[in-house]
């Protein structure tokens, strides 16, 4: 399955993407430790999976939201949410080792 990155989604839409994905019956694989005292604040990442697809979502106070995963399911969230997707230069989910770099500050749910 290609992959696709949105970029440039702003934070309310980008939460908004996290309840519609809980709602829909995505499961969520990985976050960003909570008890990390700048989540929500400087920076956010989650991993959701579905069937055989996943789900990348990072966020940070400067650049906002991405999400990575095919453009179908990229294209379909958009419609749900009532928003516009660009596939500009993203700030971390181009990076293949992304969750490895930062595991430790990861919580990961089974």
């Amino acid at each position: 399955m290609e992959t696709k990155i949105a970029t440039n989604i702003e934070t309310d839409t980008f939460y908004s993407i996290i309840s519609l994905l809980k709602t829909d019956h995505w499961h969520m694989d990985i976050e960003y430790d909570h008890r990390l005292i700048d989540k929500g604040i400087d920076f956010d990442f989650y991993q959701f999976s579905k069937d055989e697809e996943h789900l990348l979502l990072a966020w940070n106070n400067w650049t906002e939201g991405e999400i990575k995963g095919t453009e179908k399911t990229i294209s379909e969230i958009a419609r749900q949410l009532n928003f516009i997707c660009y596939f500009g230069e993203p700030e971390y989910l181009h990076r293949q080792d992304f969750v490895e770099e930062i595991e430790n500050t990861l919580t990961f749910i089974k």
